[in-house]
């Protein structure tokens, strides 16, 4: 049995997965973070301006929790996030696929939606996570969207196979 869209698109797949590991292990270099994101690091600071304060209490300022944003360690938050989301949803995406080559889904089909899932990615990190100030917006909701609808489509087809 031979895979060969489902093996070309895996290869291409582990590819951006290193090249999104390597995203988070720069961050982390840079911030010195061995660990997570460095919400860990922001609590200690964090806490330590409370324990400067008169109060003593409020360890956010003015009352608000901080954003975000403006934290050092947000670059590594959205890295981390993308490399995770990344791997939570392109192994699914890969078994379905396969499964979907095994049983027969014409390949032009299958490149059609393996390329599109993966410009979906494309979308989601690095216009949707990356490209917007707060990691929000249009292309993040569309490369999830296009993600589901990659998996979910797939994994129909398998369904509906096994009763024909």
């Amino acid at each position: 049995m031979s895979l060969p869209t489902v093996g070309l698109y895996s290869g291409l797949y582990g590819a951006y997965y290193i090249y999104l590991s390597m995203q988070v292990v720069e961050q982390r270099r840079k911030l010195g973070v061995s660990l997570g994101d460095g919400t860990f690091s922001i609590l200690v600071e964090k806490l330590q301006v409370a324990a400067d304060d008169a109060k003593g209490i409020n360890i956010f300022k003015d009352g608000e929790p901080t954003d975000m944003t403006t934290s050092k360690y947000w670059e590594l938050t959205k890295a981390v996030r993308a490399q995770g989301n990344f791997s939570e949803h392109v192994p699914w995406l890969l078994i379905f696929a396969a499964i979907a080559e095994i049983n027969g889904l014409l390949p032009e089909v299958l490149h059609g939606i393996l390329s599109v899932f993966f410009f979906a990615r494309l979308m989601f990190n690095h216009f949707g996570i990356h490209g917007a100030a707060n990691a929000i917006g249009n292309w993040r909701r569309w490369g999830s969207i296009i993600t589901f609808v990659s998996i979910v489509g797939l994994g129909v087809y398998n369904s509906v196979h096994y009763f024909l």
